[in-house]
Parts: C-alpha cells; structure tokens; sequence
C-alpha cells in the first residue's frame, strides 16, 4: 500500500500527456493489478491451499491488463510524434540558418538580411 500511495502522489505531480506521465501512470496500473492479485490469492488461501495453476491465472490476467493499457501508452505516444512531425520541431529551421552561417562565413562575408536572419 505504501508503494502505490507514493506512485499516486506523483503521479499526481506529473503534468498528463507528458512521457513521466505515462511512466507513472503504468507503473501504477501494475502496482494496482499486482496488490489486487495477492489480495485474491489471500481470500483463496483462506478457503484451500494455493495452487500453480491459481498463481499463473493471476499472472496471465495481469499481463493482459498490461498488455492492453500498453498498447493505450503506445498509442498516444505514437498520436504525439504524429502531431509533431506535422508541425515540425524547428530543427529544418536550424539547419537551415547553420547552413547559411557556414555558406557567408566562407566569403568572409556575414549579410544577416541576405541570410535571412533578421
């Protein structure tokens, strides 16, 4: 219970749609899925002993779960890089100035206006 006490509280401090967002938020689900499967292992063992096949059906759940919110995490962050890649980060823009840069600076003549840098 400390553990995820400590993984809401940050997450919590986390802006959402950021990466340590999802991070967080992941990690939460996991911790929240593996305490839900020991307490139903609990409530099992008191009415008979726990068997192999009890622990890989909790197992089994869990993994889909993760699998599942995953694919959700994975998903996002694809939307993201689309959306980013469609507006474009400025490194064109960089580029482009350095290669100017280095072009004017070879004439020994540096004409910001010709550059287009101001």
């Amino acid at each position: 219970p400390g553990l995820l006490r400590a993984k809401t509280r940050e997450l919590a401090l986390q802006t959402e749609g950021t990466a340590s967002y999802d991070g967080a938020f992941v990690e939460k689900l996991r911790i929240e899925q593996i305490y839900s499967a020991v307490v139903d292992l609990k409530s099992l063992e008191t009415e008979r002993p726990i068997r192999e096949g009890d622990i890989r059906a909790r197992f089994d759940a869990v993994s889909r779960l993760a699998a599942v919110e995953q694919a959700k995490v994975m998903a996002q962050e694809k939307l993201l890089a689309e959306e980013l890649a469609a507006i474009g980060d400025g490194s064109e823009t960089v580029a482009e100035y350095a290669g100017k840069l280095a072009e004017s600076l070879s004439t020994s003549q540096l004409r910001l206006s010709d550059c287009k840098l101001l």
